[in-house]
């Protein structure tokens, strides 16, 4: 029997970097900057129907994204999560056997629904057999699958009578190619354990750690193309277990988690209830937007945002096991902004998952207002690396009654790369790890409180005058990079890696380790380069395997012949990625690759409704 498809959605969120303020985010006293990345995680929902009813067919392997969704005889799921059952599918095409398989069933008496893994052993469970999940269990993909039906099914039974009844669903998820990487090929070091991320491999994942490909994140000329929203080869075939896939820090586990909320509520619920912006690519067969942006009602798009941020972050935590500070999530949603956490107690009368008024709880949290009253889009800032912060499942200054309302905040128009600057990511492969730093930092100021507190003031001012001094960027006239030499975001850099450079000796973490100061250090100063550097932090909870650039940026037309990230590249290339080459090898004869990544700031606004028939799908559904 053949599948038809009668309803598609897709959506995309934004991946991040925690510019300035890692640890300090962690309390509500401090704030930080994160900017949004134009490497987007993609999700696309779609209605299945035409399943075989009595089971046995299931759904394809989910390789190539073909299969019919079956049912199990009832099919739809009640929205009023009554006692019926529905199936989904999830897929990661990109990644050989990505895929899980789930039952929701209604679990009535106000306990909400139950998303149940289908694995080896429970197939026949239910009142049809079905397939079972090929990829190991994904707890934030379960997680936010729970949570998203959840708060959709309550939403929908006080919506409709008799209430609307949610079809098997096929869900897949595609990531842009700069969140991962290949290992190099002479590296020695665990490429798939040295990133501290949260949805990094465990360690004692039995899957070999290098995985044969090589990341194709080097179109030629590099940098110089433009990424459209019509490139059908902006997602790689990685052909290796998503296990054995090498992130790049990028902020994957919370984007994941936004945009397959952001899919289902958006594919379920009435667009008078919660609707995105839209992205403002055509149509394939139109020249207007498929769903344009300018006929939906702004106090509903900035309602829905609300609502997505609070049922993110409450998913997030969950998946984890513990409240972050929630950075992550609010750059997902928001895009690039400043960011004070959210108190920890808004999320502690929240049932677990099938407990009793599980749904009703949610509901209340997720819609419950600002603290006094406030727009949840106002001002404030930001945070660190997503799983360090998972670390601390409390932080101070914040409320500690229970129930308080949402009490972040979060200002997006102050986060903005200024004209003549871009961001540029680079992955670092220094054959390091340092598991619990962020438990480590707060052990050593609990024991040094009133050092420590002087040190995150200073970093705070230091923090805040950055971010004065970037809302300024370059004048035009500077064609030599004159004004590079002495402009005052040089003089922030520095300050701040000295006062990260006495955090790291009085912890002993390294926050900043030499070897990355040693870089940041030589890109500042080497005449090679020091006209196109502006300066760069190493970002989030800090340690060995990333670093942040801020860079002059110049297109490759432009006089010279070269742009500034191809020089970047060329340069580390020469004097970092070579076998005793520059300095990188300093540290205890240690070897240090450095890779740029092909990402900078995104401009687009978090999350995002794109358009589901757009060619860029072309061949993953």
């Amino acid at each position: 029997m053949t599948t038809a498809t009668t309803k598609r959605t897709a959506v995309s969120s934004p991946g991040k970097v925690l510019l300035t303020g890692g640890y300090l985010v962690l309390d509500r006293k401090y704030t930080g900057l994160v900017f949004a990345l134009d490497a987007r995680i993609h999700v696309l929902v779609r209605d299945v129907e035409g399943g075989d009813g009595g089971g046995g067919r299931g759904v394809g392997d989910g390789a190539n994204g073909g299969g019919n969704v079956e049912e199990d005889g009832r099919g739809n799921l009640d929205g009023a999560g009554n006692d019926t059952t529905t199936r989904i599918e999830v897929k990661s095409p990109q990644f050989q056997g990505a895929v899980w398989r789930y039952r929701v069933k209604g679990l009535g008496n106000g306990r909400g629904v139950e998303v149940d893994e289908v694995r080896e052993g429970n197939e026949r469970r239910g009142s049809a057999p079905t397939k079972p999940s090929t990829a190991p269990r994904n707890p934030f993909v379960q997680t936010a699958l729970t949570y998203a039906l959840n708060y959709t099914t309550i939403v929908l039974s006080s919506h409709s009578q008799p209430p609307s009844k949610l079809k098997p669903t096929s869900i897949t998820i595609l990531a842009d190619n700069a969140y991962y990487s290949a290992p190099h090929p002479s590296s020695t070091s665990d490429t798939t354990s040295h990133h501290s991320n949260a949805d990094a491999k465990p360690a004692d994942d039995p899957t070999p750690s290098q995985p044969p490909y090589q990341h194709a994140q080097k179109p030629q000329p590099k940098y110089a193309q433009t990424r459209t929203e019509k490139d059908p080869q902006r997602f790689t075939n990685f052909n290796i277990p998503l296990s054995r896939a090498h992130k790049t820090g990028l902020g994957s586990s919370a984007a994941l988690v936004t945009s397959l909320i952001a899919g289902i509520l958006s594919h379920h619920l009435p667009t008078a209830t919660f609707t995105l912006p839209q992205t403002n690519e055509p149509s394939p067969s139109t020249s207007t937007p498929s769903h344009p942006s300018a006929r939906k009602d702004p106090s509903t798009l900035k309602r829905s945002k609300e609502i997505l941020h609070n049922l993110a972050q409450t998913a997030h935590s969950a998946a984890q096991g513990k409240i972050g500070s929630g950075f992550d999530i609010a750059s997902a949603v928001y895009g690039s902004c400043t960011y004070r956490r959210f108190s920890p107690s808004v999320l502690s009368n929240i049932p677990e998952p099938g407990e009793m008024n599980f749904a009703t709880a949610l509901r209340e949290v997720v819609e419950a207002p600002a603290s006094g009253g406030e727009p949840m889009e106002s001002a404030g800032q930001l945070l660190e690396d997503d799983d360090a912060e998972a670390d601390k499942d409390e932080a101070e200054g914040g409320s500690n009654e229970p129930g308080a309302l949402w009490d972040q905040s979060i200002q997006t128009s102050a986060a903005k790369m200024p004209k003549g600057l871009r961001l540029v990511m680079c992955d670092v492969d220094a054959g390091s790890a340092t598991p619990g730093m962020v438990r480590k930092v707060l052990i050593w100021r609990e024991r040094n409180r009133a050092y420590a507190d002087d040190l995150w003031d200073a970093l705070q001012a230091v923090n805040d005058a950055f971010a004065e001094e970037l809302a300024v960027g370059l004048d035009d006239d500077d064609e030599g990079g004159e004004e590079l030499h002495r402009h005052p975001l040089r003089e922030n850099f520095s300050q701040m890696q000295t006062l990260l450079t006495h955090m790291s000796a009085a912890a002993d973490v390294p926050v900043l380790p030499p070897s990355q100061a040693n870089l940041l250090e030589a890109l500042t100063t080497d005449e090679r380069m020091k006209d196109t550097v502006v300066g760069g932090v190493v970002p989030g909870a800090g340690g060995f395997d990333a670093v942040a650039l801020v860079v002059k940026d110049t297109d490759s037309g432009a006089e010279g012949g070269e742009s500034a990230t191809s020089r970047l590249e060329r340069y580390l290339d020469a004097e970092w990625n070579g076998v005793g080459a520059g300095a990188g090898a300093a540290e205890e004869g240690q070897r240090m690759v450095v890779r740029p990544l092909d990402v900078r700031e995104d401009e687009r606004g978090g999350c995002l409704r794109e358009g589901a028939e757009s060619v860029m799908y072309g061949g993953w559904i």
